[in-house]
């Protein structure tokens, strides 16, 4: 029996890359594009990383180090960019909240051109975690419900990317270490404004909302997080302990696209998953989201504000 339960894998295997679907924009040389990422934000200075799609057969590097790239605000040239290693240029312009970016490449006769504007960081109030609050019976563990209110501007469309983590000092290497808390294995049930995004069944790495549901207003969440246990004195401890954060980034249209696209990509391609799950199950790829003219990639932006969190 074990012999005919192998065979029949095999073939199940066999069937599935035989009919796998050959995408075209995954050859080389004849469908190669050019291509430019560059996420812009008020923490570090603007980069750049420039290459080439490559096809599957091509032991090539993708990246590009002799390309011409220049960064403009306002139609005002600002810095050409000094290329670092690997694809990667870099400027010394540190963003602004409000300012307009143009991140322009050339090489040889191609040219690739990217926008962005950097969105105003937006207020985070009451980042609170009670715990516990219920128990999930099936996966035997408690939860918590972790809350914090947002106070959305009313004069444009906005857009968010939440990310709750631990920050926790280790004294033997003197450095932080985090821990990211954001998938569905820690949040069990996200608010109502994330689950309406429908982005929640393709487990997204990062929370990520519009303010469709709430413009203008001050808007509180409410996500299940699991995680947390009981001491053998009876003392409660959180999911958090005392060092959670929570992450609350102001993103552009361009950001909040590309997450959207990358997160079905990902999950579609199967890009977590191992085995033979991962042969037999594989989903057809998505196209990813792109901004540039001239090529591919995603030029976008974001502020952000840090908060910790309150156990209650």
């Amino acid at each position: 029996m074990k012999e005919i339960s192998l065979l029949a894998i095999l073939i199940l295997v066999l069937l599935a890359t035989s009919c796998k679907k050959i995408r075209d924009d995954l050859l080389p040389e004849s469908k190669s594009k050019l291509y430019c990422q560059s996420i812009i934000n008020t923490d570090s200075a603007i980069r750049v990383h420039v290459g080439r799609t490559m096809g599957i057969l091509s032991k090539d590097p993708s990246y590009i180090n002799d390309a011409i790239v220049m960064l403009y605000s306002n139609s005002i040239l600002l810095d050409t960019l000094i290329n670092e290693n690997n694809g990667t240029y870099s400027s010394n312009v540190l963003p602004a909240p409000g300012d307009s970016y143009k991140i322009e490449v050339i090489k040889d006769s191609e040219k690739l051109t990217g926008n962005a504007t950097v969105p105003d960081s937006t207020p985070l109030y009451e980042p609170k975690m009670e715990f516990p609050t219920g128990y999930d019976a099936v996966n035997q563990q408690y939860f918590g419900e972790l809350t914090f209110t947002i106070d959305d501007n009313p004069d444009v469309d906005n857009f968010y990317e939440v990310i709750i983590y631990t920050k926790r000092y280790d004294n033997l290497t003197n450095t932080y270490r985090y821990s990211y808390k954001n998938d569905p294995f820690y949040v069990l049930i996200p608010d109502k404004i994330v689950q309406n995004e429908g982005d929640w069944d393709y487990s997204p790495t990062t929370i990520f909302f519009s303010d469709k549901l709430f413009n203008g207003k001050k808007q509180q969440l409410a996500f299940s997080i699991a995680g947390g246990y009981m001491m053998p004195d009876g003392i409660w401890i959180s999911p958090f302990g005392e060092d959670g954060y929570i992450l609350l980034r102001s993103i552009s249209m361009e950001y909040y696209l590309y997450r959207k696209y990358y997160t079905r990509h990902s999950y579609n391609a199967s890009i977590n998953s191992d085995g033979i799950q991962n042969l037999l199950f594989t989903g057809e790829p998505l196209d990813m989201y792109t901004n540039v003219e001239g090529g591919l990639g995603v030029v976008a932006a974001y502020s952000s504000t840090t908060s910790k969190i309150e156990r209650k």
